[in-house]
């Protein structure tokens, strides 16, 4: 992930609750038209039903570079569609007065598990990388320097390839703890 300030990462955090924030409201309606049968949203019965509500709304307009260029975005944004297709199947059911499977609302719940995990991932690293960052400078801090050289010296014994040198010749860097 390219290096952003504490504050831009702290928008995106801030701008990713403020959408799971939405997307609990219309889950909670869904369970509503589903229970009550209310009638459903004419929106939420469309096949772009993940474009039109709160959620897909943001998803479809992030500017926010951290968010939309990040892999776990685009993730959600799947997650996101399917789980809407499903949603749409119940709520034609629920229309239609026909009955709700097990297997169907199953189908759902899975779909909005993996949503909600796509979400809370893509949070969590966004977290991890602000404890990981010095608020003043942006440069890594131990936390998060620390990884990042396991990773390089894994990546010179792989190669065979010493990590560092210094007057006494070179040596790796196990030796050198």
């Amino acid at each position: 992930m390219p290096p952003f300030t504490t504050q831009e990462l702290q928008s995106a955090i801030a701008e990713l609750d403020q959408a799971i924030f939405s997307h609990e409201q219309w889950y909670k309606s869904l369970l509503r038209i589903l229970i009550s049968r209310v009638p459903a949203e004419p929106a939420d019965l469309r096949p772009d039903a993940h474009q039109h509500c709160r959620f897909g709304q943001w998803y479809g307009n992030v500017s926010t570079a951290i968010l939309r260029d990040h892999p776990a975005f685009i993730s959600l944004g799947d997650a996101h569609e399917k789980m809407h297709v499903y949603a749409r199947t119940l709520l034609q059911l629920v229309s239609d007065n026909k009955p709700v499977t097990t297997g169907q609302l199953d189908q759902f719940e899975n779909a909005l598990d993996k949503m909600r995990l796509e979400i809370q991932s893509l949070r969590h690293e966004l977290s991890e990388v602000i404890q990981s960052q010095d608020p003043l400078t942006g440069a890594q801090n131990r936390a998060g320097l620390l990884p990042w050289l396991r990773e390089q010296q894994a990546l010179s014994q792989r190669r065979g390839q010493q990590c560092c040198t210094d007057d006494a010749g070179p040596r790796s860097l196990q030796a050198s703890q």
